[in-house]
């Protein structure tokens, strides 16, 4: 029976002696630099884990006093933003009422310590205003029966994914639908949707992310907020900007915008031309917004390529370049001028090639990007993650790879 507070999956990871090694066995082919995962070696490995049981004890706690952190995962945040992470602890010790919290590697301006009445510890402060990556160890210890718990993660901040000149323009609904349409430039003025027109200033808008991974954002037209009430089937509107949540919006991908005070979506009402609040998923709410940037968390880069068909898909200096001016459209797919060339995977693995190419509209989903919730471009077909692997800077050519909240993993349409 497993001890209290614990998780038993642990138990042939603390035993691996009473494990029979298994080192010469392979089930198939992997990627080189993990081929751990499919080849027999000494220790761990895919095939066959730890190896075989030796007796019953691999399977045991051992009456060991132990103190477990849960790990959160590679957490990813803007430079400069202020942090409140709570780390999770559990303790096989029925007496601990509270644990010792200590710390190496916590970037500068941050701090742990115990949560008053709990076990858990929470880390706070202020990031620096410079973009880094820091790997944190924290540590917590049972004063009662000297127990340490550890637990290894990383902290990733990134400077500001904001556009100095983000794109404006028409918003339809997919491609060549009704644009998106404000009735006047006032407070309150109701949001409609109606035939574009390029004379029109109310159909003029702008998508300005939150600034720092995953953050939402606000749509603007001649400077007033698309807003929109908590209740469903509420009419959108445009008000004075005012930060309130009531004016952010999520991109999901797929033309989906959700409102992030209600958690509804944004939506054309079929029988007429009112934008209103739906849940998520309505056929109506695929919207196309202008092409810009896709910047990058790495340095404020900017996603471009060449020109040329099939070339790899590279990390670039912003500029004007309308090489580097992307729609993600209704149905997730990064397209580019000229030709409407498109964002697609060559390869299924992990560090697969990203090229531009003209079949993303495959029954696959291989030209089709999701939104994470880090601020990820994740492939609908493999569950990868668009990259820049290694963070390299300028020049690099961006492959497909796990998610694992890497600066080079984070994006951000403006």
């Amino acid at each position: 029976a497993p001890a209290h507070h614990t998780y038993p999956a642990q138990y042939p990871y603390r035993h691996a002696r009473d494990f029979y090694d298994v080192t010469s066995v392979n089930n198939g082919k992997c990627e080189y630099f993990r081929s751990y995962l499919c080849n027999g070696k000494p220790g761990y490995d895919g095939p066959t884990g730890l190896g075989t049981p030796n007796g019953t004890a691999g399977f045991s706690n051992a009456g060991a006093q132990q103190v477990t952190l849960v790990d959160p995962g590679t957490q990813d945040a803007g430079a400069g933003r202020v942090v409140s992470l709570r780390i999770r602890a559990l303790d096989v010790s029925a007496r601990a009422t509270s644990l010792d919290y200590t710390a190496t590697g916590l970037p500068s301006g941050l701090s742990v310590a115990s949560v008053p009445g709990s076990l858990d510890g929470l880390i706070t402060g202020t990031l620096p205003a410079t973009a880094a990556t820091a790997t944190v160890t924290l540590a917590a210890k049972d004063a009662g029966t000297g127990q340490i718990g550890r637990v290894t993660f990383r902290i990733v901040s990134t400077g500001s994914l904001l556009d100095s000149a983000p794109a404006s323009g028409h918003v339809t609904l997919g491609w060549g639908g009704p644009c998106l349409t404000a009735s006047a430039l006032t407070a309150g003025s109701a949001v409609t949707t109606a035939t574009c027109d390029n004379q029109l200033a109310t159909q003029v808008w702008s998508y300005l992310p939150g600034g720092a991974p995953g953050d939402p954002g606000t749509m603007t037209v001649n400077g007033m907020c698309l807003s929109a009430a908590a209740s469903q089937g509420s009419q959108a509107t445009v008000s004075t900007c005012d930060s309130s949540s009531s004016q952010e919006w999520q991109l999901l991908g797929f033309g989906l915008l959700q409102n992030r005070n209600s958690g509804l979506c944004l939506t054309q009402v079929s029988a007429s031309s009112q934008a209103v609040s739906e849940p998520c998923g309505n056929a109506r709410q695929g919207w196309q917004l202008p092409a810009g940037h896709v910047l990058s968390g790495v340095g404020g880069l900017c996603l471009g390529w060449s020109g040329s068909y099939g070339s790899s898909l590279r990390i670039r200096t912003c500029t004007t370049d309308p090489r580097q001016q992307w729609s993600w459209t209704a149905r997730g797919v990064l397209q580019v001028p000229p030709g409407g060339w498109c964002v697609d995977i060559f390869g299924r693995t992990d560090g697969s090639p990203i090229q531009v190419g003209d079949a993303c509209y495959t029954p696959t989903g291989s030209g089709s990007w999701i939104a994470g919730p880090g601020g990820e471009l994740i492939n609908a077909y493999t569950g990868k993650c668009l990259a820049d692997p290694g963070t390299n800077g300028p020049g690099t050519a961006l492959a497909q790879e796990d998610c694992y909240g890497e600066a080079g993993e984070i994006w951000a349409l403006n």
